[in-house]
């Protein structure tokens, strides 16, 4: 869900919110498909809105992907460091 005050393109709220480029961001961000279905149902957002969030963070190369599965993807902030690390795709 949105946090408050995200109104309009709430996409790019969300990233504004959390630095896309990882400068300002939350050290996580775990991103699910209740999240996904309760901003379609909730704000009206279209298929695929976190998704959106998803590849312009690791676009930006400020996140990158911890772990994915079918219900979360969870992004880290920073460049990928490590064994295990999936990197940016």
């Amino acid at each position: 869900m949105p946090p408050p005050g995200c109104r309009g393109d709430v996409p790019a709220c969300l990233l504004a919110q959390v630095g896309a480029d990882g400068s300002a961001g939350p050290e996580y961000v775990y991103v699910t498909g209740t999240q996904e279905k309760a901003g379609q149902l909730r704000s009206g957002l279209p298929a695929g809105w976190t998704d959106r969030i998803v590849d312009t963070l690791l676009h930006t190369g400020g996140y990158h992907v911890v772990t994915r599965s079918a219900e979360v993807t969870v992004l880290r902030r920073g460049p990928a460091r490590g064994r295990g690390a999936e990197g940016g795709s």
